[in-house]
């Protein structure tokens, strides 16, 4: 949570879960149980082929 409340990317090891489909750029949310932590876009890992980290766009804690 505190990668996120600072804005810096969040990477598969710290990711629960993901959509099945999920798309370099589009908005996805960040979440802790029910709470909505911020809104990211994924990115390509240049270090990990076919592995994404998020890089928020809005945090809202």
């Amino acid at each position: 949570m505190d990668r996120v409340k600072s804005g810096s990317p969040l990477y598969w090891p710290g990711v629960a879960a993901a959509p099945d489909f999920l798309q370099e750029g589009q908005l996805v949310r960040l979440c802790t149980g029910r709470a909505v932590l911020a809104v990211a876009r994924p990115v390509a890992d240049p270090k990990r082929p076919g592995y994404y980290q998020f890089k928020p766009v809005r945090v809202l804690i």
